[in-house]
C-alpha cells in the first residue's frame, strides 16, 4: 500500500502530483520525480541512472482586468525529462508528461502547455534532456 500525498500548496507540488499519479509516468520513472536544484542546466544524476522528470518553478505572475488584478496567479512550470540510456527515451517520457499535463483540470486548478519545448544532449553530463513549460492556473 502506498502512502497517499499531502494535499498539493504550490504549483510545483501540483505538477508533481499529477505527474506521479498518472500510470504511464510511473511505468517509466517510477518515483524519481523531483523539484529541479539550482541551477538545473548544471544538474546530471552520479552514475548510471533511470530516467527521471526535474520540476522547476520558473516565474509567477497575476493576470489583470480593468478594475486590477484578479487574483488568480499563473504560475511557469519547467518539466525536464532526463536519460542517460537514449535520446528517445527522454522523447517518450516528454510525449507522457505532454498528455498527462495538457488540458488537466482538478477542482479550481488548470494546466495548460506553455510554448516551450526543446530537446538537448549535454556532451559533459552525457544525458538527453526534454525540457516543456506548463502554465498552472488557479481559477473560479
Amino acid at each position: 500500500m502506498t502512502t497517499p500525498l499531502p494535499d498539493p500548496q504550490t504549483a510545483t507540488e501540483i505538477v508533481i502530483r499529477a505527474l506521479l499519479e498518472t500510470p504511464a509516468i510511473k511505468v517509466i520513472v517510477g518515483d524519481r520525480v523531483t523539484v529541479a536544484p539550482l541551477p538545473t542546466e548544471y544538474y546530471a544524476p552520479s552514475g548510471p541512472s533511470d530516467p527521471m522528470l526535474m520540476v522547476l518553478h520558473k516565474s509567477e505572475s497575476e493576470s489583470y482586468t480593468l478594475s486590477g488584478a484578479d487574483g488568480y496567479p499563473v504560475t511557469a512550470i519547467e518539466v525536464e525529462a532526463i536519460s542517460q540510456h537514449s535520446a528517445s527515451e527522454a522523447e517518450r517520457l516528454g510525449k507522457a508528461v505532454i498528455t498527462a499535463l495538457k488540458d488537466y483540470r482538478k477542482g479550481d486548478i488548470r494546466i495548460m502547455k506553455g510554448t516551450g519545448d526543446n530537446s538537448e544532449y549535454n556532451d559533459e553530463e552525457a544525458l538527453w534532456r526534454r525540457t516543456m513549460e506548463f502554465m498552472v492556473r488557479w481559477h473560479d
